[in-house]
């Protein structure tokens, strides 16, 4: 994709001031800004084609697709609300998620004392439906969602024909997944994920993101500041005095942590961090002060000097996948090479004798 061709998403700057417009997000280092601009021109696409979103747990899959949706071409032109439907598909049991998409008539079930409508419908009259978790859908449910994608069709529960809707959704779906691996398991149908993987997005964890990890830790600790305005005048004088760090970017890039939790446990850390400050009457958060003393022996940690594994113990069943594994360990020295030559993947693919970053992108993929 040739990126000069959109001059309003090219630079750096350009990007984060898009970001910080529409949801707050932060796109400082590399990997971010290309997942940004992908999204950002997907969005702009004309045409409701689904889009799913993927990456680890707490990377920000939602904010793209608030992203995605706020500033998607097609949502002026029907004169659509901004508002989109969430439906987090791993709260439901298998008979409630099929009534929360498609809806139910009357009497379909015990405790159905009415009949409604259902979140892909009522979508469609707003514009939009995020299908969060859809990995975690029963395959009962997802075979239904295959006739929505066909045929623009949905049938409640204890109806016997289905609907046609004139004006279906825009949906955007996300997951943590390798949906992939689900289909070789027989978790989830092929079929769909063809249906659904119109357009991707990957959105990259935050170990290969610290510029984004100290912006966003600078974040959190303004949101906490927001969060306790009405606290006593004590509290709210320290905390007012409080800032990160100015070595922060450097630690978490020399430490080596994986930030299995991502934004959501960077958030945490940063309250529970602010908390203990004011405590013991401190002003500036460091990068150590997130973590327990044992932090070192984390094995979260990602440890570039060896990367210890057990081979399987008692009766084998199944072969050691040993190549799996290897790619694993790869995978683990390639983020902490971005991670130390900040965001920047040719000089990470010099530093690990790779010809070139898309070689390392390939072997990453592995994984």
């Amino acid at each position: 994709m040739k990126y000069d061709l959109f001059p309003a998403i090219a630079s750096q700057e350009s990007c984060q001031e898009l970001a910080q417009q529409y949801n707050k997000l932060d796109c400082l280092d590399e990997p971010s800004l290309k997942c940004f601009r992908e999204a950002y021109v997907i969005a702009k696409m004309s045409g409701s084609q689904p889009v799913l979103i993927t990456g680890d747990n707490g990377c920000g899959k939602t904010g793209y697709a608030q992203l995605m949706w706020g500033v998607n071409s097609i949502r002026t032109k029907r004169g659509h609300s901004k508002e989109m439907l969430n439906v987090n598909c791993s709260a439901f049991s298998e008979n409630l998620i099929a009534s929360e998409l498609f809806g139910h008539k009357r009497g379909a079930f015990t405790g159905a004392d009415s009949n409604r409508e259902g979140k892909i419908q009522t979508a469609g009259k707003k514009g939009c439906l995020f299908l969060d978790e859809i990995g975690d859908l029963p395959l009962s449910a997802q075979a239904l969602l295959l006739r929505f994608f066909q045929d623009n069709e949905i049938q409640p529960l204890g109806t016997d024909e289905p609907i046609k809707l004139q004006d279906p959704p825009k949906v955007i779906c996300a997951t943590n997944k390798d949906l992939r691996k689900e289909i070789n398991e027989g978790r989830f149908r092929e079929d769909l994920f063809n249906r659904i993987n119109k357009f991707h997005v990957h959105v990259p964890p935050l170990r290969i993101r610290p510029k984004d990890c100290l912006q966003n830790a600078n974040n959190f600790l303004d949101k906490f500041k927001e969060m306790q305005a009405d606290s006593s005048e004590v509290v709210a004088e320290q905390l007012g005095k409080m800032k990160i760090d100015s070595n922060f970017y450097n630690d978490n890039a020399k430490s080596g942590y994986s930030w299995p939790g991502n934004f959501r446990e960077l958030e945490n850390r940063i309250y529970r961090a602010a908390v203990t400050k004011i405590t013991c009457g401190g002003t500036c958060i460091k990068f150590s002060d997130l973590f327990d003393e044992g932090f070192i022996d984390s094995p979260d940690r990602v440890n570039t000097e060896t990367q210890d594994f057990d081979l399987p113990k008692g009766p084998v069943l199944l072969p050691f996948d040993l190549e799996a594994k290897l790619d694993e360990i790869r995978a683990n020295f390639i983020d902490k090479a971005i991670a130390q030559c900040n965001g920047e993947k040719t000089k990470a693919a010099k530093l690990l004798g790779y010809s070139n970053y898309q070689k390392m992108d390939r072997r990453r993929s592995k994984a």
